[in-house]
């Protein structure tokens, strides 16, 4: 083999990265394969795939649903009211709906796939949201007890053996 095309090769695996998807309708199965494999990539290779993945996402669905047509953009009129209004009620509506259909059901689909791949971000950020909440609400005393109780749960956690920990995660 000629240099040149064995140098081309070697530059090809360090900048192309293959993502491929298999549908078997029949089946009801999905098959997922990168190269390079998962466990021959390195973390740069890893992220790289990663970006590769979502940006071809991006791509895939926008080239996918582009012969869908969008509704008219609301009028200036609409914008300062917040309001829209279907021009042509009848077709409009059933527009309005098959997008939304199909908005939704993505929607679902990528975050239902973000919570599985990440219940600790999910639940963390849940916990601040209700923490900041619950400080609204509370007056000076209430607060101080709040965070003697909080303090307290910070002991019993940073205390913990991993053991111990592995079992009240199992728990709660």
């Amino acid at each position: 083999m000629p240099k040149s095309k064995k140098r081309k090769k070697d530059t090809e695996e360090l900048t192309t990265f293959r993502i491929y998807i298999t549908g078997d309708i029949e089946k009801g199965q999905v098959r997922f394969r990168t190269n390079p494999k998962f466990q021959e990539a390195s973390q740069l290779q890893l992220q790289h795939l990663l970006n590769a993945l979502i940006a071809g996402t991006d791509t895939g669905l926008k080239q996918m649903l582009k012969d869908i047509p969008l509704l008219r953009p609301a009028t200036d009129v609409e914008r300062e009211a917040s309001i829209y209004v279907f021009k042509n009620e009848k077709q409009d509506t059933q527009l309005f709906k098959n997008r939304k259909t199909i908005y939704d059901s993505i929607s679902k689909a990528f975050n239902e796939t973000l919570n599985n791949i990440f219940p600790d971000v999910v639940y963390i950020e849940h916990s601040r949201q209700i923490q900041q909440e619950l400080a609204f609400e509370m007056n000076k005393e209430e607060h101080e007890e709040h965070l003697a109780n909080v303090q307290k749960i910070t002991d019993v956690v940073r205390n913990m053996k991993d053991e111990d920990e592995y079992e009240a995660g199992k728990v709660a």
